[in-house]
């Protein structure tokens, strides 16, 4: 086996000035590290007069100014290599933005002057910033039976031209460019729960969040607008799409109004789903849970103490009137 080369590109969020660079090469080992340098491979690191550092960017050369990297041993030496050390023989400065590809070219010379090259592509990291694409993200919640569960679905669809241009695929990335997403729900007494577990695929666009999941233990998930943010990401934390919205959650008020209705239709004899005041209280919890879903269509934001207030006054008295 001969001389095997490998790089580590790594670039930390909090100083992006750096482009951390390891030659992990290390020794030659049988049979541990077979391409390492040394051994029957050359060079040995002894032999290792100096390195060089290129950038090829947009067609262009650029030279770092680092040039006094040796690699070690262990494959663990790594070095700052400034992204502002980079020039061209011009002079101009090296400019890399969030997402943005580049090839770093690494040259290994021994003491006789010959030159053993390896390429890497690498990505300048976004860190979590959006990059402009025409992706144009949604989704949709939809409660299940028994309300102790809620279905989201990434409702972008495929890209087309005419009908869905913001949708997966060429010329927009595509469900094989996403790498993770983050749904972040915030509920109506202001706790924040992330997901992170969901990557839409085109067999599977959907993904169940649990009652557990949202601190209602073995509970309904109560009635409430929740805020939902939904963000997508390709590699090198990419943020290539978002889209946020509020929506409704009243499985268990509908439960309810539905069970207060039933009671007025049957007349049944019970004291408190029985007589003018009794029907005209129920009436008027339909009247307002009709009203507040009209509102919640234009206005979602008007009806989020609302649909908290009727569910409570809708289980007053009694619970359900069967």
């Amino acid at each position: 086996m001969a001389l095997e080369i490998k790089l580590i590109i790594e670039v930390d969020c909090l100083d992006k000035t750096c482009l951390n660079f390891t030659d992990a090469t290390g020794a030659y080992n049988d049979p541990a590290n077979l391409g390492g340098y040394g051994g029957p491979n050359l060079p040995s690191i002894e032999d290792i007069d100096y390195t060089v550092f290129k950038i090829v960017f947009e067609a262009q050369e650029y030279y770092s100014s680092v040039n006094t990297y040796k690699p070690n041993a262990a494959g663990n030496n790594t070095v700052c290599l400034p992204v502002s050390s980079f020039t061209k023989l011009s002079g101009d400065v090296l400019e890399l933005s969030p997402g943005q590809q580049f090839e770093l070219y690494y040259a290994v010379y021994d003491n006789e002057g010959n030159e053993y090259q390896v390429i890497d592509t690498a990505t300048y990291p976004c860190c979590g910033e959006q990059i402009s694409t025409d992706l144009g993200v949604s989704f949709s919640i939809q409660e299940n039976t028994g309300f102790t569960s809620l279905t989201f679905t990434d409702t972008t669809g495929t890209y087309n031209a005419t009908t869905n241009p913001g949708g997966y695929g060429t010329p927009n990335p595509g469900y094989d460019d996403i790498e993770n997403t983050l749904i972040t729900i915030t509920l109506a007494d202001g706790k924040v729960v992330n997901i992170y577990t969901f990557v839409p695929t085109a067999l599977n666009q959907s993904t169940t969040i649990t009652n557990q999941q949202l601190g209602y233990g073995d509970g309904q998930i109560l009635p409430q607008v929740i805020n939902v943010e939904y963000y997508i990401y390709t590699t090198a934390d990419c943020q290539i799409a978002s889209a946020n919205g509020d929506v409704l959650i009243h499985g268990p008020l509908s439960e309810c109004i539905v069970n207060r209705g039933k009671a007025v239709l049957t007349a049944q004899s019970n004291a408190c789903c029985d007589g003018d005041a009794a029907t005209n209280r129920i009436l008027g919890l339909i009247f307002r849970y009709e009203a507040m879903i009209v509102a919640a269509t234009k206005a979602i934001k008007c009806v989020a103490q609302e649909v908290q207030d009727l569910y409570e006054d809708c289980k007053q008295d009694c619970p359900d009137c069967e």
